[in-house]
């Protein structure tokens, strides 16, 4: 993949690279702003002057206590010093997690969620703040479990317990904490689709998003996610389409209403093309089995458009060769390399296709076992499945 290529937020890719595979990993519609500690500058920490463990100290100091959240220093400053000292700031600011000191607490989980995967030992804390009587102490923590990841599991069943709250803030951010940590929030997906008929429109429309996270683990939300079709709200309609698009071929019974929304020329143009991308997944069965078939002569092909310039060319190339399964065993050493990729996207995509092949790829397993724990939670959980297909298929 060349440097150039544009941050993507979207899985948006052609005809039959619409894996299903990916779709049930890679989290189309979530947003990639979480830069980890110790990578990409966030924005501002460039032009200012590098933060020392010094001064990381007097600001962890001068929050505790502090009545005015006037008097707290920049969140700006406190960001740049969080990225450039993590393990420090990770020391500093855990015993303030779930504390009774409101500010102080709330500035030690937004830390947590900069951190990451690696601030796993405040998820107990952060239990803690999702009781909290306080609402934006109980929002925050489910913030930050979220930026956390698959990390967070011990907190799935607070974080269902949260799709309860009285506030519309807390149950929108516990559904998108529990899409975040994936697969291990399986058991959540029936709550989860109790909130698609949530009066506010924006917790139907994370619960939509997070069951299209959770993948088959939505299959038992099938009748409220095709109902969802006919919400009054253009992205609660859209959500849907895209979740049942990832339940893929299970999705069979949606297929009215999908096609309806894609031929309906008053239909908002995403809604539209998250039907028809939901209908080209719930197609993709039959398209995997053809496309293997003539796997021999299309390799070339395809491996011409993983190392396209075009992010688009690329990254559907990648989502073929995870289409062939072991017969892109070829491709093995083209897929490891694109695990170092500068852009997220690629790498979740070469993880799963790692993953698709199987065995074969047990080169792969070193670096797939470093990105199991990468701050995007995206890249982590690609990773940590490549893991377990590779390491399930050997045995």
């Amino acid at each position: 993949m060349k440097t150039g290529m544009r941050r993507r937020d979207r899985l948006g890719i052609p005809g039959i690279a619409l894996v299903y595979a990916l779709a049930c990993l890679c989290g189309a519609e979530a947003s990639d702003t979480r830069a980890p500690a110790g990578g990409v500058e966030p924005p501002g920490c460039v032009e200012r002057p590098a933060e020392t463990p010094a001064s990381l100290r007097a600001m962890v100091k001068g929050l505790i206590g502090v009545d005015d959240p006037n008097q707290v220093h920049s969140w700006d400053r406190l960001r740049c010093a969080i990225h450039h000292h993590p393990q420090l700031a990770l020391e500093l600011f855990l015993p303030l997690v779930g504390t009774n000191d409101r500010i102080a607490a709330l500035a030690a989980a937004k830390a947590m969620g900069q951190i990451g995967p690696a601030a796993s030992p405040a998820v107990p804390g952060l239990m803690i703040m999702l009781r909290s009587p306080d609402e934006d102490s109980r929002a925050m923590a489910a913030q930050s479990l979220a930026s956390i990841g698959p990390a967070a599991e011990p907190a799935v069943d607070f974080l269902i317990g949260a799709l309860d709250d009285q506030s519309p803030m807390v149950r929108r951010e516990a559904a998108r904490a529990l899409a975040h940590i994936g697969p291990a929030a399986a058991r959540a997906a029936r709550p989860i689709a109790r909130k698609l008929r949530d009066p506010h429109p924006q917790v139907r429309r994370t619960a939509a998003y997070a069951l299209q996270e959770l993948a088959l683990a939505g299959r038992g939300a099938l009748p409220e996610l095709i109902a969802l079709l006919d919400d009054e709200d253009t992205e609660v309609r859209r959500y849907a389409a895209v979740a049942l698009g990832n339940i893929g071929p299970y999705a069979e019974p949606a297929r009215a209403k999908l096609e309806a929304i894609r031929d309906d020329a008053a239909e908002n143009a995403n809604a539209r093309s998250a039907a028809r991308t939901a209908l080209g997944r719930i197609n993709l069965r039959d398209a995997v089995w053809k496309l293997r078939e003539t796997a021999g002569p299309l390799l070339p092909l395809i491996l011409a458009r993983v190392h396209s310039e075009d992010p688009e060319q690329c990254l559907e190339g990648v989502t073929l060769l995870g289409l062939l399964g072991a017969s892109a065993q070829p491709a093995i050493e083209d897929l490891i390399a694109l695990l170092d990729d500068p852009h997220p996207l690629p790498r979740v995509y070469a993880a799963v296709a790692l993953g698709e092949i199987g065995p074969a790829a047990a080169n792969a397993l070193p670096r797939l076992s470093e990105l199991q724990w990468d701050r995007d939670y995206r890249i982590s959980g690609s990773a940590r499945k490549a893991l377990s297909n590779i390491r399930e298929a050997k045995r």
